[in-house]
């Protein structure tokens, strides 16, 4: 059945310019229109699609597409460009709860198009709206809802895909064991510019990764999702590489942990294995009753840089947990922000081992036992600044096992030492700043200075330097000739000395 809402006049007008974009997509091959307007030859998408071949456009008039020849429609493989005349909200296609809207099989190549459609109500075992195997088509401008999968990918199933493109498609309120919104089995799949937000999943609520190829989230916001076991939004065990950039993971959770290796429930991502790498992604009040908050790691190689963590809350480890696959597995952590996370028990920041952790802020962490701010198991901490954390127990905000801790400064603690380390496991420490903390140093080491380092604004969270503060690397009375802490000036001359504040009062700043 379709319902078809377009005028002959419309099409008349918009047709020169539907073409244009479509031939843009397919270099040669005819165009088949769809629709019940005048000059449209096909009533039904699958009309079209059972005489289209390789190059062909299939332009589809506005309406509402559904019954059996709008539905399970193979593209086999045949390079065919599937476009809408008036984008995902005018063109629909409704499952009905009866099987997916699209497969593509056996190496269709990424010139294979879908773009400007909504597909709801689709239902399958694996890919409840879309189905790609040994494929890789672009799907672009689409919104997916309403979808499941009884096995893995609520909305899209990727399997053996060998490079699709995912690009400005909304994909929400999906469902699936593995997958809520999309799932990826050895398959290598580009994300780009997408909303998966809404979705459910036992692991990965809006994307499971299994793959030995490469996986990438360029520019998505993942809202929203929820997973019963891992993965609020995205859960991966790859021997492959997982890219995040410029991502938002926001509001999703994470309900239990499951066994060893992978007992971390991860509320916004738990990744597991390969090669994992987040650039200026941000983990915003996610949560999990388990381990790690924001994001669980537990890979062979790791780079987590510029990303911002806020408000994410665990048993332990609030906001980041990083384990190495291997004794030589190492990593880098540089240029983040720890700002408000918390953890009933365990640190409320982040514990992380093996791993390059430089240039971060770790800034009004809460723990209910444990640091206040980073455990470090074997790392190399340098230019790290840590203020206003507290931990109930009166615990410190940085601890852990042996490492190098260098150029650091610990400063207004409104609970615990600035150092809690055994006697047996002591780091090196070099050139740190100590100053107001409500627990003193902790754990005493030779080389720190007791000096206020003039921050700009330490309550109202800004921690860059005052342009007169000892701890920037000009300063004439820096003996270290070296910037201390993770921020260089950000205003003038800071005359008057920054009195502690109590906790409540810190807490009434935010209110």
């Amino acid at each position: 059945m379709r319902k078809a809402r377009i005028s002959h006049g419309l099409l008349l007008a918009t047709l020169p310019l539907l073409l244009a974009g479509a031939l843009a997509c397919a270099a040669s091959g005819a165009t088949l229109l769809v629709g019940d307007a005048a000059g449209c030859e096909y009533e039904s998408i699958g009309a079209a699609l059972a005489v289209a071949a390789s190059g062909d456009t299939i332009l589809v008039a506005s309406g509402i597409y559904s019954g059996p020849e709008n539905r399970g429609l193979d593209f086999e493989d045949r390079d065919i460009t599937l476009v809408s005349m008036e984008g995902p909200s005018a063109t629909i296609i409704d499952c009905e709860g009866l099987d997916r809207a699209l497969e593509f099989h056996l190496y269709a190549r990424s010139t294979a198009v879908v773009d400007g459609f909504t597909i709801k109500n689709g239902s399958a075992d694996f890919g409840g709206g879309i189905y790609c195997v040994f494929a890789a088509p672009e799907i672009r401008n689409c919104r997916i809802k309403d979808c499941t999968a009884a096995s893995a990918g609520g909305a899209i199933r990727y399997s053996e895909t060998p490079g699709g493109i995912l690009e400005n498609c909304e994909i929400h309120h999906n469902s699936s064991v593995r997958g809520g919104a999309i799932s990826a089995l050895d398959s290598g799949i580009d994300i780009r510019d997408c909303a998966v937000e809404y979705n459910v999943a036992e692991h990965g609520g809006g994307l499971h990764v299994s793959s030995e190829e490469t996986v990438t989230l360029d520019g998505c916001a993942m809202r929203w999702n929820e997973a019963s076991v891992q993965g609020g939004s995205v859960y991966v065990n790859t021997s492959g590489s997982f890219v995040a950039r410029g991502t938002r993971f926001a509001r999703s959770a994470a309900e239990e942990g499951g066994s060893y290796p992978s007992f971390g429930a991860g509320g916004g991502v738990c990744a597991i294995g390969g090669s994992v790498v987040m650039e200026d992604c941000e983990f915003i009040y996610n949560s999990t009753p388990a381990r790690a908050g924001g994001l669980y790691v537990h890979a062979d190689a790791w780079e987590i840089v510029s990303c911002h963590f806020e408000g994410n809350a665990a048993r332990t480890e609030g906001a980041l947990w990083v384990y190495p696959q291997t004794p030589e597995s190492t990593g880098t952590v540089s240029g983040c922000v720890f700002l408000e996370n918390d953890a009933t028990y365990g640190t409320a920041a982040a514990e992380i081992r093996q791993s390059d952790v430089t240039y971060c802020v770790f800034h009004r962490n809460w723990a209910g036992s444990n640091c206040s701010g980073l455990k470090e198991y074997y790392c190399h901490v340098r230019n790290c600044t840590f203020t206003l954390n507290a931990s109930a127990t009166g615990q410190a905000n940085i601890g852990g096992e042996r490492g190098t801790i260098e150029y650091c400064v610990i400063a207004f603690a409104q609970a615990g030492d600035a150092f809690g380390f055994s006697s047996y496991y002591l780091p090196t420490v070099i050139g740190c700043v100590i100053y107001a903390n409500a627990g003193g140093i902790g754990t005493e080491f030779a080389d720190v200075r007791w000096f206020d380092p003039k921050f700009c604004d330490v309550y109202g969270a800004d921690v860059s330097l005052c342009w007169n503060s000892r701890c920037r690397p000009d300063a004439p009375d820096n003996q270290y000739g070296v910037l201390l802490g993770a921020l260089d000036a950000g205003c003038g001359n800071c005359n008057a000395p920054v009195e502690p504040m109590s906790w409540g009062a810190i807490k009434a700043l935010y209110r």
